[in-house]
């Protein structure tokens, strides 16, 4: 199995995930609650799916 960690792509997710937590978490209540929950949601899952199919012996 190939080491997460040293996969671009992974650090790629991981980066693009930290950019939205940073840029929602200057929002207003209102938009994290609903636009900003779902943005972070969706750009954590890369990373998630990513780790998945390396499991997977996809990637």
């Amino acid at each position: 199995m190939k080491d997460l960690a040293d996969l671009k792509m992974m650090q790629d997710a991981e980066h693009l995930a930290d950019a939205v937590w940073k840029m929602v978490i200057s929002w207003s209540a209102f938009a994290k609650d609903t636009l900003g929950v779902q943005t972070v949601k969706a750009a954590d899952s890369i990373g998630a799916n990513i780790a998945d199919a390396v499991a997977r012996n996809c990637i």
